[in-house]
């Protein structure tokens, strides 16, 4: 094996910064708000130039959405039945429920972000939640319908969210449940307004 096979390509080497600045960011995160941050802090930490930071991100919020995107996984189908409304409630209350998961500050942040910085990922029709509710309403109505409704319910959910996040109230098992109830209304109210 020849030296040349153990260099990183110029690619993996830019791959190697990017992850190392997310990871910077992730660790400073941990004791402080996106706010208190800087950019030179996240390169001090990544042991990278401030230059090398805009390379990838554009701010500290674009850095703080792709980090979040990073663990955005797929969702897990195995817990979904046969009925599609089932689905979707299961869907509409563990996307509540990964609110109890985070850091509060964490989750201000990453709305905030959202609100400062577009990304499609989280408002197309790629992101995991969206895609699912979508392939679980295609059970029940038309393709543009569906499509409609999909995103109609991801607004409501991220609205009721971010109500959370500027409220500063404490997010408990109570507010899943209600959150979940009231979306599960409005989207009764959508289905019946749907049928001729």
């Amino acid at each position: 094996m020849n030296n040349d096979d153990n260099k990183l390509t110029r690619k993996d080497k830019a791959e190697l910064t990017r992850l190392s600045l997310l990871t910077a960011l992730d660790r400073l995160l941990a004791d402080k708000e996106l706010n208190e941050l800087t950019i030179r802090d996240i390169c001090n930490e990544a042991n990278v130039s401030v230059g090398s930071f805009y390379v990838y991100f554009q701010n500290k919020e674009e850095a703080l959405l792709a980090l979040h995107k990073m663990g955005t996984g797929p969702v897990d189908y195995s817990a979904l039945h046969n009925d599609p409304l089932t689905n979707i409630k299961a869907l509409i209350r563990n996307y509540y429920a990964h609110v109890l998961t985070q850091d509060p500050a964490r989750v201000r942040d990453l709305y905030s972000s959202h609100l400062r910085f577009y990304d499609e990922f989280f408002i197309g029709d790629s992101f995991p939640v969206t895609k699912c509710l979508y392939e679980e309403f295609i059970k029940l109505v038309d393709d543009a319908e569906a499509h409609t409704l999909s995103h109609e319910i991801i607004d409501l959910i991220r609205g009721k969210i971010y109500n959370y996040c500027i409220s500063f109230t404490e997010c408990s098992d109570t507010w899943v449940e209600k959150s979940t109830d009231q979306t599960i209304q409005f989207l009764n109210m959508l289905l019946e307004k749907s049928r001729p």
